[in-house]
């Protein structure tokens, strides 16, 4: 009996210290993990990890206050990326939900050569195969172009902007931003506007520095009609009509006024053929003491009637005109166009880019 009994006491003995190992062990493996450091490491520098009820402040601001002393690498509330959310996944994606009822939440962050990623708010895929399928695919769209503009923007004097007229999900604006210039962007389709907002609030732009207009530009002040199509949200047209808009109602103005006194470096247009409109409507900024360096835009037989464009200006005497005041035309190609007359010929139905470049002394084409 005695020795039953101390048998029993010396297995009772053994089980217990290889329950002390086997919990010293386990622990010692949860005390290693990277979640349960990083936890312990945020309360040694004085960091809560759980997250609170953010609210719409300044991103950079919040992040001061609710986590003043963690570093940057491991604090949750202290982002990896330079781009800061200004407010909870939570609100943004309820906000996207309540503003725009048709469509789902698509985020992409791009990956371009020419510029640091940036993050767009887009178009499902199904509702534009072209822009927002790549974008969400591969990460880049007009990634040389907008190479080509921010090199151009670095011998613009410090105010002067980058104007991108139909900027769409603005993979070009937010493309320049990101390079550190200014920008306005001017979309009208409301929205894709809003798209536009959700991105400039992802990306966290100064917004003295990037500004956005939800309008049409062209020849005229005050309301349009916009169609847009709903199985393609690339495609837009502004018409007029006599009675109500039978799709959106849009408001239109001038260049001239909505910019008057900002200085344009390099103005793009890329609006189907209004572009005749849209410069008959900067014309005090083109003839002034100091116009843009740069106009660049797609060439195109629009088919818009000279009622909806308020110009009797067509492409040809578009063109003409640019170069009357002082602009050297050259084709996608960097090319230059030698006749006018011919390059509008040629087009047909293709589209195809012209760059105006201002020069005091230019000597006109041939026309």
């Amino acid at each position: 009996m005695g020795l039953r009994s101390h048998r029993e006491i010396r297995v009772a003995l053994y089980a217990f210290f290889l329950g002390l190992i086997i919990a010293f062990i386990i622990s010692r493996l949860v005390l290693i993990s990277p979640k349960h450091k990083r936890t312990r490491k945020l309360e040694s520098n004085g960091c809560k990890p759980e997250r609170t009820n953010i609210d719409y402040r300044d991103g950079a601001d919040q992040q001061a206050n609710e986590c003043p002393e963690c570093p940057e690498p491991i604090c949750p509330l202290c982002p990896e990326s330079p781009l800061h959310i200004p407010y909870t996944m939570e609100q943004f994606i309820v906000k996207h939900i309540v503003d725009l009822k048709e469509g789902p939440l698509v985020i992409t962050r791009t990956r371009m050569k020419s510029v640091e990623s940036f993050f767009l708010s887009l178009h499902p895929s199904e509702r534009d195969m072209q822009i927002s399928h790549q974008l969400t695919t591969r990460g880049d769209w007009n990634d040389q172009l907008i190479g080509t503009v921010c090199h151009a923007m670095h011998s613009a004097p410090k105010d002067s902007y980058f104007v991108d007229v139909g900027a769409y999900v603005g993979a070009l604006a937010f493309g320049v931003a990101q390079c550190g210039f200014n920008v306005a962007a001017f979309e009208p389709y409301s929205h894709t506007f809003r798209l536009l907002q959700e991105s400039m609030a992802l990306n966290h732009f100064d917004s003295d520095r990037v500004k956005l207009y939800n309008m049409a530009l062209g020849n005229a002040t005050g309301k349009a009609c916009l169609a847009a199509s709903s199985s393609d949200r690339s495609m837009a047209r502004i018409y007029r009509s006599r009675d109500e808009c039978r799709n959106d109602q849009v408001t239109i103005d001038k260049l001239d006024r909505v910019m008057k006194g900002a200085t344009i470096w390099y103005l793009y247009m890329d609006t189907g053929g209004f572009e005749p409109a849209i410069l008959t409507g900067a014309r005090s900024f083109l003839t002034g003491p100091e116009p843009p360096k740069y106009i660049h835009f797609k060439a195109s037989h629009s088919g818009f009637t000279k009622e909806v464009m308020g110009t009797n200006m067509d492409l040809a005497g578009t063109l003409k005109w640019l170069d009357q005041i002082g602009y050297s035309l050259r084709d996608g190609s960097n090319e230059p166009i030698r006749s006018i007359d011919e390059f509008v010929m040629e087009l047909g139905h293709q589209a195809e880019d012209v760059i105006a470049i201002y020069h005091k002394n230019q000597q006109h084409l041939e026309v």
